[in-house]
């Protein structure tokens, strides 16, 4: 492993071909990981450096576990076709593509398959995701579906949650409300912290009770973080420590880059984590702090765990030029409706601008307006930029963190016809 973190700074920068190429084998043989043509020939297709970097850390931390863990196979459970191989000598043949597989001990009892799959639940409770990227209209789909086929909406959208927010978030309107009842919407305000284990309390309990009066649960959001929490359900940390995010954040305002705090103490947990998701290195450094072990150990440990729903999960989406143009006239009639208005608003109830929620696409630069330091046409163009970059961040998640996806167009014909046959047994 310390071979690996010498040459990893390398990686920061965008490599060609030839020179990715020869850095993955020399990675590989430094760290001693012995990489399959399968899993050599996936790392290279990722063109995004921190893609690469991301996949190198998850296959050496599956090898590290494996062997803390005296095991001969270890494998991703998440069915992520980026790690599906990353296997450590697996026989190809025997590898079932669509099933999760676990640790099992070295010594296997005589007669057993070292590779015998350790069976979920046999009847998971089902529920429907409507995902995909900001501005493909999952919300009024959503809102046909569950009226037509007797279900429910849950919100999974991290921004729809707070109260006060509606333009900026593009909630779903009364005659969409009016279609079926929905849930999980103007819960918290804005300067209250809301992650994705509140998601998971409050969600499941609903879908109980749904499930309970025979109702289709709908979970409809594009926060892919949440949606995977709630399918998979999330790994157990250590509970807040007030006073060391507090240190943490007074750091962050003397002028240290937490993330460079975070590469020198857990290198792996900083080639996962943006520099800008100021939470996410809060909660690496917290359990690092507590615990003296990084985050993505038992994160990728949770991952070998059973499924809490069998869900069936449709991505809706649209070509690249039409989604485009949508978010472009999106865009243009939230600052219509008063964006700035409401953001003027938020910022007269004592809200501070640097609240997480008034810093996400399209608040950021209402206030910005609002303060004055921004003119309207200048803060439209920005908005448009983010939001582009926001939908093609999603997409690139879904793509590679939900490989049991179903990938539609906004048909809720088509769409509808989908949940039907799930709901009744046919998927």
């Amino acid at each position: 492993m310390r071979g690996f973190w010498k040459v990893f700074p390398v990686f920061r920068e965008k490599p060609p071909k030839i020179f990715a190429t020869c850095f993955a084998r020399s990675l590989a043989k430094k760290s001693g990981c012995e990489i399959s043509p399968i899993i050599f020939s996936k790392i290279l297709l990722l063109k995004d450096p921190a893609s690469q970097r991301s996949c190198f850390s998850k296959i050496l931390l599956l090898k590290d576990l494996a062997s803390q863990r005296s095991c001969r196979y270890f494998c991703e459970a998440d069915e992520s076709p980026r790690f599906r191989s990353a296997l450590f000598h697996f026989p190809k043949k025997s590898f079932s593509e669509s099933r999760p597989w676990r640790l099992l001990p070295k010594n296997n009892p005589p007669g057993m398959n070292p590779l015998e799959m350790n069976p979920p639940e046999k009847n998971p409770p089902k529920i429907v995701i409507v995902a995909g990227p900001t501005g493909v209209g999952k919300s009024a789909l959503a809102a046909f579906l569950a009226r037509d086929l007797g279900g429910e909406v849950i919100n999974a959208d991290s921004l729809a949650f707070y109260r006060g927010l509606d333009i900026g978030t593009a909630k779903p309107d009364l005659a969409e409300r009016s279609m079926a009842p929905h849930h999980l919407l103007d819960i918290v305000d804005p300067d209250e912290d809301f992650a994705a284990m509140d998601f998971v309390r409050l969600a499941k309990p609903i879908i109980g009770r749904l499930l309970e009066a025979g109702r289709v649960p709908f979970v409809v959001g594009g926060t892919g973080l949440y949606l995977r929490s709630l399918v998979k359900g999330l790994f157990e940390g250590p509970p807040r420590d007030e006073a060391f995010r507090a240190s943490l954040r007074a750091m962050a305002e003397s002028g240290r880059s937490l993330h460079d705090i975070l590469a020198e103490r857990d290198p792996l947990a900083a080639s996962i984590i943006r520099p800008t998701e100021r939470h996410r290195l809060e909660r690496a450094l917290e359990v690092l702090h507590l615990t003296g072990e990084s985050i993505a150990a038992p994160q990728a440990r949770h991952a070998l765990g059973d499924r809490m729903f069998d869900a069936l999960t449709i991505i809706v989406d649209l070509d690249k030029g039409e989604l485009s143009a949508r978010l472009a006239s999106r865009t243009s009639e939230m600052f219509r409706k008063g964006l700035v208005e409401e953001a003027r608003g938020l910022l007269a109830k004592g809200y501070s601008p640097s609240l997480k929620p008034l810093q996400s696409v399209g608040y950021r630069e209402a206030v910005e307006v609002a303060l004055g330091r921004l003119d309207v046409k200048d803060a439209e163009e920005s908005t448009l930029r983010r939001t582009r970059l926001l939908a093609k961040r999603q997409r690139t998640w879904f793509r590679g963190q939900t490989p049991e996806g179903l990938w539609m167009r906004p048909d809720p014909a088509a769409i509808g016809r989908v949940v039907k046959d799930f709901w009744e047994g046919g998927l």
